[in-house]
């Protein structure tokens, strides 16, 4: 946790906007249908949240 001082950031200068959500993952070809579906579910959610902020 940062504010308790357990954990510090590292190359302040090369952060990324905190919008930016990124998911992993091997490709759709290998991936496991829940994890296709997961994504074709949280993606528009997740983009329509970030956009009202």
């Amino acid at each position: 946790d940062i504010a308790a001082g357990r954990l510090v950031t590292v190359l302040d200068d090369c952060l990324a906007d905190s919008e930016v959500v990124h998911a992993v993952y091997l490709g759709r070809e290998r991936a496991p249908r829940r994890i296709e579906a997961f994504l074709d579910h949280a993606a528009p959610r997740l983009r329509e949240r970030l956009r009202q902020g």
